[in-house]
């Protein structure tokens, strides 16, 4: 974690908590503390045709950060991520409730659950990423269209519990055949914003 969100825990949280920061394409600026935090959504097809799409990070992705970080919760150690088939933008207010009806969740593939995001322990450059072991998604018989991807707490397809931490509605369309291989990454970074 950056030092100026170590410098600044207390106000990030008032911040959150009082609804000051921006959103933006793919985060969240805190203006009076100068800070930056977004997550972005890389995908290939077959190991080709490398895409980036920024994302929301919902506001129970926001509260769960706020409830471990700086609340009295217990860390998560598990992420998962779930992509969705539906060409819908993802609202700030979308919770794991409503993620599998609205967004439309992608079930046809061939894992039994949602696939695991596995990121390093630590980070000494303000980034965390499964770039070193990607989330791999084997499509099943009929292919389907994916339109985004979801990180939520839970590994259960279609499954409504849990948090859902953020989404990205991608700029295009992956349109996937039987046994295509999609991976996915999610890249979350924090920064200086001076």
């Amino acid at each position: 974690m950056s030092n100026i969100l170590q410098t600044h825990r207390a106000e990030l949280a008032k911040a959150l908590r009082n609804h000051h920061y921006e959103r933006t394409a793919g985060g969240i600026l805190f203006t009076k503390q100068k800070a930056f935090v977004n997550g972005l959504f890389g995908t290939k097809v077959n190991g080709a045709d490398y895409r980036l799409n920024a994302n929301t990070v919902v506001n129970t992705g926001l509260n769960d950060v706020l409830n471990v970080y700086f609340g009295s919760q217990a860390k998560r150690t598990n992420f998962y991520l779930a992509p969705f088939s539906g060409n819908v933008e993802v609202d700030p207010a979308l919770t794991a409730a409503a993620f599998p009806g609205d967004q439309t969740e992608f079930t046809n593939y061939t894992e039994t659950g949602r696939v695991a995001w596995v990121h390093p322990t630590s980070t000494a450059d303000q980034t965390m990423h499964n770039t070193a072991s990607v989330a791999r998604f084997t499509i099943g018989t009929g292919g389907g269209t994916i339109w985004g991807c979801g990180m939520s707490t839970v590994q259960t397809k279609s499954n409504t519990g849990g948090v859902l931490v953020a989404a990205a509605l991608f700029d295009a369309v992956r349109t996937l055949q039987a046994g295509d291989k999609l991976d996915i990454e999610y890249i979350f970074t924090a920064s200086d914003a001076s």
